[in-house]
């Protein structure tokens, strides 16, 4: 439903953009922060960090961090896909997590005690969870 959602604002084929969403469970609701614009690559907001680590603190569990990695095709070198010689065969979609990824999941689950991620291209979603994050690469 987040992919559709970003899907509707921005369709993915045409103009690919990406999105993220915290997804946090407690007091008998679940309740989903999503921040999503007009471009590749994701911005984790801080302000919508701040409401969740709040809701942490009010005792709601932090479930997952999820986002999209969109196809993208038509890339050419110094598009806004930021496209370069060497990448501009890659039609992205993997729902496999880029070292940035893991490196900021990293970060989320010792600041707020994040339980999960999940990785979705809108046709299929992989699911990680924190101990799954010790597993992956990441910048050093």
């Amino acid at each position: 439903r987040l992919f559709q959602r970003q899907a509707r604002r921005f369709p993915m084929l045409e103009r690919p953009t990406e999105f993220g969403a915290y997804v946090l469970r407690g007091h008998g609701q679940l309740r989903v922060y999503l921040s999503g614009a007009d471009r590749v690559g994701g911005k984790l907001r801080g302000e919508v960090r701040d409401r969740v680590v709040a809701d942490v603190g009010r005792g709601f569990a932090p479930v997952a961090h999820g986002h999209n990695h969109n196809f993208m095709f038509d890339r050419k070198p110094g598009d806004r896909m930021w496209t370069t010689e060497e990448s501009v065969n890659d039609v992205g979609g993997t729902v496999a997590p880029s070292l940035t990824d893991v490196q900021a999941w990293r970060m989320m689950r010792e600041h707020f005690g994040l339980q999960g991620a999940w990785v979705t291209n809108g046709l299929d979603t992989a699911r990680y969870t924190a101990e799954d994050f010790d597993r992956l690469s990441a910048w050093p």
